[in-house]
């Protein structure tokens, strides 16, 4: 029982993360709130994946320079 219990705070705290994370501020006269739209939740999530990877050490140079030389073999 106590087991099940965990799994459910577990899953509890991994949604309210993303539904916190993944919120959009609202701007009002009077007040400011934030809310959560799927669609921009999603676009959110994608620009993050985007910057995920780290960039090349190899400058373009270098990279056309190898495919070049890998290609007349």
């Amino acid at each position: 029982m106590y087991l099940s219990i965990f799994k459910f705070e577990n899953e509890y705290k991994k949604i309210t993360q993303a539904i916190k994370r993944n919120s959009s501020k609202i701007k009002n006269s009077s007040v400011d709130y934030t809310k959560y739209f799927p669609i921009k939740a999603n676009d959110k999530y994608i620009d993050r994946r985007k910057n995920f990877y780290r960039e090349s050490k190899l400058s373009k140079d270098i990279i056309d320079y190898l495919t070049i030389k890998i290609n007349e073999h």
